[in-house]
């Protein structure tokens, strides 16, 4: 079968830079399935990146390849990075854009990217995605073992602060960590952490929720409320209408739940 690859930039969806980053994969492997996750996450937003590659990744076949490139360090001494996470190939730059995806199971295997024998011949310093990361990947999916890309490291670059939510026995205290296109405020908050035997109130910004909304149906346009959405974290949204725009709130936002 033809190897899987996804795709996941800042780039933006009709950019030069995917349909460069594209050629450069086909030149090496013109087998290869390309299947764009996204080129429109918000410039520079690691952490964003970071999330929509923890919900997309797991979804995949083992054996399945994944490029990810949010990369507002390119060309300093951060370095990029191979990743055999459950027997799915991730390369991206070493910047936290892994954090998410590694919190959810530690990566069997990782290496730093740095045998010039599976770059371009030329290496821009300002497009390391088409120059380095993309030609790893594409010799990945011809049989190059990981090891040959560069050596093996125990250590990769997690995002500052704390992503993973506090839970006590009386409060939650988490962040939105997502802003999706319809303006939903995505927070890092499960809905298996939610406590079973109590009412709790939400605080998000200068907004307060006394309940957990079923469904948007369940309200009327315009309303803002709180929800479990379909990944299973609290969000905040506005019924036919962008909660981000509303409230003004983006990512990095606390959010405390109490009871």
């Amino acid at each position: 079968m033809a190897p899987l690859v996804t795709l996941t930039t800042d780039f933006g969806r009709d950019s030069i830079y995917v349909a460069q980053l594209k050629a450069v994969l086909l030149s090496i492997n013109p087998r290869l399935t390309l299947v764009d996750v996204t080129h429109e996450i918000p410039p520079q937003d690691v952490v964003s990146g970071a999330w929509i590659l923890r919900h997309t990744v797991p979804y995949f076949p083992e054996g399945s390849f994944h490029l990810a490139v949010v990369d507002p360090g390119v060309g300093t001494a951060r370095r990029c990075l191979a990743v055999d996470w459950e027997s799915r190939y991730v390369v991206a730059p070493d910047n936290g854009l892994v954090t998410f995806l590694c919190q959810l199971s530690l990566p069997r295997k990782i290496v730093w990217i740095e045998n010039r024998a599976y770059f371009r011949a030329e290496v821009s310093s300002t497009f390391h995605a088409r120059d380095i990361m993309g030609p790893a990947l594409a010799w990945l999916t011809q049989g190059v073992p990981l090891e040959e890309l560069g050596p093996l490291t125990g250590e990769w670059v997690q995002l500052a602060g704390d992503w993973r939510p506090r839970i006590t026995d009386r409060e939650i205290e988490g962040r939105v960590v997502f802003v999706d296109r319809f303006g939903n405020l995505i927070t890092n908050i499960e809905k298996n952490s939610w406590p079973k035997h109590a009412t709790p109130v939400i605080k998000v910004g200068d907004h307060q929720f006394a309940e957990v909304s079923r469904t948007y149906g369940e309200h009327r346009p315009g309303d803002l409320i709180a929800l479990f959405g379909s990944q299973g974290y609290l969000e905040i949204a506005v019924v036919n209408g962008s909660a981000a725009e509303r409230t003004k709130l983006t990512v990095g936002t606390p959010v405390l739940v109490t009871w």
